[in-house]
């Protein structure tokens, strides 16, 4: 039987079930690639799970960056709230 080669778009889930498929798709480059449908599902999976159990979106460097302005914001209202008290109250000196 031949191979049927298919584009990898938003219809392509129309040909999963068939045998003998071939999906191809286009990368950055310009640069076509064929991929059997065994293949895809493989890769698919492999990509979706990570080592630590973390979703492949999460991103560290923005994660820390705000417990950074968290931390930033909660001693500035800290301050801003203790200073506000001792002048109201007169309380000591530091």
């Amino acid at each position: 039987m031949k191979n049927r080669i298919v584009v990898l778009d938003k219809n392509a889930h129309w040909f999963c079930k068939e045998e003998n498929v071939k999906f191809a798709f286009q990368d950055k480059l310009g640069h076509w690639w064929l991929i059997d449908k065994d293949k895809r599902k493989k890769e698919s999976k492999e990509k979706e799970k990570m080592s630590c159990g973390l979703p492949p979106t999460f991103n560290f460097k923005e994660f820390f960056l705000k417990i950074f302005y968290a931390s930033v914001l909660g001693i500035s209202l800290g301050l801003n709230v203790f200073f506000i008290i001792k002048e109201i109250f007169g309380a000591g000196s530091l």
